[in-house]
């Protein structure tokens, strides 16, 4: 991750970069007490799910979800 570019009440918004496919993207990390509450949690899951179905140049692009080891 390069730098955070965002911040918002759920989540930060880092700059970083895909090293498989060489692209710049951006990484929403949600805070900590959305991580640490399963019905929060699951509604940024949906949320995710539910942006990745819509394609247009003034909505970022969703190609991955999941956890890291602290959640």
């Amino acid at each position: 991750m390069r730098q955070v570019i965002g911040r918002c009440e759920a989540a930060d918004v880092y700059l970083g970069d895909d090293l498989f496919l060489g692209r710049a993207v951006t990484i929403k990390i949600p805070h900590e007490r959305i991580v640490n509450d399963a019905i929060q949690l699951e509604q940024f899951r949906r949320e995710a799910i539910s942006l990745a179905g819509i394609h247009s140049p003034n909505v970022v692009g969703i190609y991955d979800l999941g956890l890291t080891n602290a959640g």
